[in-house]
């Protein structure tokens, strides 16, 4: 299998939450009501779950054991940097929480019947606050780290040209 099929698989990955199913293999169903044919036009499904049984995202020689997210860090940092790199950051910024919805096992999932993700994990994320583009974020760990400190650490991460506002939910305060 070449490099450039390789590179298809992110893709995918990233493409299966528009069209949700309960498993990884009903994307590869052929019934005519529910197929999803393009996924088969990439990748067999055996193809697909073997290349997802190897793929990682963080390098095994240089892994941060303290960092409770250290197998998706990697990436997210370098989404952050490359947008951080090709947006401008603009005056008026928004920091927020959100929820991203998870149901698999980990001791940083929480259950919050507020958000629309009941059950999931707790990120701050920092954003445009006219524009959906999320310039910095950081997850919601039980370590004891007080709010303020999560939230400086946030707004004081993203590189600025300029003199900035930030406007956040009095939950911050």
């Amino acid at each position: 299998m070449g490099k450039s099929r390789l590179l298809q698989a992110p893709g995918v990955l990233l493409t299966m939450p528009l069209v949700q199913k309960p498993r990884i293999s009903d994307y590869w169903r052929t019934k005519e009501l529910t197929s999803t044919p393009e996924f088969r036009k990439i990748f067999s499904r055996d193809d697909f779950q073997q290349i997802k049984k190897y793929l990682l995202f963080y390098d095994k020689n240089s892994v941060n054991k303290n960092d409770s997210f250290y197998k998706c860090r990697s990436l997210i940092n370098q989404i952050l940097e490359n947008t951080n790199n090709l947006y401008s950051v603009p005056e008026e910024l928004s920091l927020d929480e959100s929820m991203v919805k998870y149901t698999g096992r980990s001791k940083y999932k929480i259950y919050n019947p507020m958000k629309q993700a009941l059950l999931g994990f707790k990120l701050y994320n920092l954003s445009a606050s006219k524009e959906p583009i999320m310039l910095n974020l950081k997850f919601h760990e039980s370590n004891g780290k007080p709010i303020h400190e999560i939230v400086t650490e946030n707004a004081s991460s993203v590189p600025r040209k300029r003199s900035c506002s930030v406007y956040g939910s009095v939950l911050f305060v």
